[in-house]
C-alpha cells in the first residue's frame, strides 16, 4: 500500500535527498539538493482538499494570464515604435 500512493513516494524522495544533502554538505554542488526540502510543503495538499483546489485553480490560470501578458507586450511594443 505504501508504494501505490504517490504522496508516500514523494515523501520518501524528499527524505532521501535531505539525507544525501546533509551527508555531503561540504561539496558546494550538492547545496542545491537542499532546495528539494521545499517539496515537504507539498505534503499539505494531501490533507487540505481546499488548498489543493486553490493550487489547481492557480495553475490553470497561468496560461490565460501569460497569453494576456503577451498580447499587452505586443501592443506596447507596437505603440513604442
Amino acid at each position: 500500500a505504501f508504494w501505490k500512493d504517490g504522496w508516500n513516494i514523494l515523501d520518501l524522495f524528499v527524505v532521501l535527498v535531505s539525507i544525501v544533502s546533509l551527508s555531503v554538505s561540504r561539496i558546494p554542488a550538492f547545496n542545491l539538493l537542499r532546495l528539494v526540502r521545499v517539496f515537504r510543503v507539498v505534503r499539505l495538499f494531501k490533507w487540505f482538499h481546499s488548498l489543493r483546489e486553490i493550487i489547481n485553480a492557480l495553475t490553470h490560470a497561468i496560461t490565460p494570464v501569460f497569453s494576456s501578458f503577451l498580447i499587452m507586450l505586443i501592443v506596447t511594443c507596437i505603440y513604442a515604435v
